[in-house]
This record gives structure tokens, C-alpha cells and sequence, in this order.
């Protein structure tokens, strides 16, 4: 049952660091030194959401193992 909720948790980290590099991206790209502060702190708000899930990622595999343990 765990198995498609840590795919799921994957897939949503996967979305969550694409976001943070396209950020990163547009933060290279752009002159306007308000949009570049903007992007920049996008990216920092996204990359500390992204260290959370993968916390959760390990904390849900580790109960995937857990369960076919028992």
C-alpha cells in the first residue's frame, strides 16, 4: 500500500526540483534586479520545501521496509 504514496511523494519532489531550477534559470536570465531577488527567493522557498519531502520520502520507505519486515 506505501509503494504508490512514495511514488507519488517522488513524482511531487520531481515537480518541486524542476520548479526550483527553472527559478534558478530565471534568475540568471533576468536584468531587473526586484525580479531577480524574486526568482532567487522562489528558489530558496522551493529548495527547503523539496529538503522536507525528501525527509518524508526516507521517513515513508522507511516504513515500507518496516511493514515487509513484519
Amino acid at each position: 500500500m506505501l509503494m504508490p504514496q512514495v511514488n507519488q511523494v517522488k513524482a511531487c519532489l520531481a515537480s518541486l526540483k524542476s520548479l526550483e531550477a527553472g527559478l534558478n534559470e530565471l534568475q540568471i536570465q533576468t536584468t531587473d534586479e526586484d525580479a531577480h531577488d524574486v526568482f532567487r527567493e522562489g528558489a530558496l522557498k522551493v529548495r527547503t520545501i523539496a529538503r522536507e519531502v525528501e525527509d518524508q520520502i526516507h521517513v515513508l520507505e522507511l516504513n515500507k521496509s518496516k511493514n515487509l519486515s513484519n
